[in-house]
């Protein structure tokens, strides 16, 4: 995804690049994970789709924190100018180019191409009823309109100042949001729910944690440890309460939710102080570069396996879920290859 590669800055940050890699290939397998979840709960296959999911679940935080410690750099520079002219104006046209072409793609699959759908669909196009995977742009758009602001801050502040800051963004984006669901919580009145920021607000909170830890690393142990954590919370008490309701119980699988918070800072924390060869770096480069593409396309490639009944099923899940993200990753690649080599569309569409 766009990330601040766009920025000026004299050196490529391979470690980046990995984590990129990493991210796109954790949402090819969260969107081909969910064609296991309607599997007899308990059954293999359900055990299987859902171990994928969660251990991918930490994408789109991943992205985030991408971004945050490219863009937050302060040796990097990037003028409120060029923000708003390259990095933001690119991701709106990306956005709405791409809903058209998700609209006029349902249209032709079901048969309903008439001009009355046409209009119909390019007036919610209009009102952002997109296709469901691009809420990430819009959540970017606004990660990058704060980022001028989040740099100042965090260029003044100390050490533990910053700490501060990220404590009071997972206690009120990341921790609040969700325990207000449950008692005691619940019972406080409505009003007490703005004191929680929404998904959109506190992805900026993701942004500078992913500053914080390229800047102050934290010891392996503990990122291991996060990560572990993170999974077990995910995975253990999502099938927990799937058993109890009778159904997918889908709340601690958003990104903003605490295990898959510890899940997001413990990966990144891993890779993001390693060292890399040279092999590695080059083919992490090239996939991030097209990792924005690969996001942008695989969905199209996920509707195309089911309408040619290439699920999931044909396999037991533990083994159809990543071979279809392979497929799905190959074949979106060779999308991101055409389309970079066409003028205008490898500019401002991937």
């Amino acid at each position: 995804m766009h990330t601040a590669e766009n920025a000026r800055h004299p050196q490529r940050d391979y470690a980046i690049d990995v984590l990129k890699t990493v991210a796109i290939i954790c949402v090819l397998t969260i969107h081909a994970s969910t064609g296991g979840y309607p599997s007899p709960i308990m059954s293999f296959d359900w055990w299987a789709s859902l171990f994928w999911g969660c251990l991918a679940r930490a994408a789109v935080p991943l992205f985030l924190m991408c971004s945050g410690a490219l863009m937050l750099d302060p040796h990097r520079r990037l003028s409120v100018k060029r923000l708003y002219t390259h990095n933001i104006w690119r991701l709106v046209v990306a956005l709405f180019c791409w809903a058209v072409f998700y609209k006029l793609y349902h249209l032709i699959e079901q048969d309903s191409f008439t001009w009355g759908n046409l209009l119909q669909a390019l007036r919610e196009v209009v009102l952002f009823d997109h296709e469901f995977h691009l809420y990430y742009i819009p959540m970017m758009i606004l990660v990058y309109v704060f980022i001028p602001i989040v740099r100042i801050l965090i260029e003044h502040a100390s050490k533990r100042q910053f700490q501060y800051l990220l404590l009071i963004w997972f206690a009120l984006g990341i921790v609040y949001p969700l325990l207000r669901h449950y008692w005691p919580l619940r019972l406080l009145p409505a009003s007490m729910s703005q004191f929680g920021l929404t998904m959109q607000y506190a992805a900026i909170g993701y942004a500078a944690a992913g500053y914080y830890l390229k800047k102050y690393p934290m010891p392996r142990r503990l990122c291991a440890l996060c990560a572990g954590l993170g999974f077990a919370i995910t995975y253990g008490i999502t099938t927990l309460l799937t058993i109890t309701h009778g159904e997918l119980y889908t709340r601690f699988l958003e990104g903003m939710t605490p295990g898959v918070c510890l899940l997001a800072i413990g990966i990144f924390g891993l890779l993001v102080q390693k060292q890399y060869g040279a092999k590695s770096c080059a083919a992490a480069a090239h996939i991030s570069k097209a990792s924005f593409c690969i996001y942008l396309v695989h969905v199209c490639f996920n509707c195309v396996f089911r309408n040619h009944g290439l699920t999931v099923a044909i396999l037991p899940c533990i083994v159809s879920i990543p071979l279809l993200v392979c497929l799905n990753f190959a074949l979106s690649y060779v999308v991101y290859l055409i389309l970079s080599r066409i003028p205008v569309v490898n500019r401002y569409l991937i």
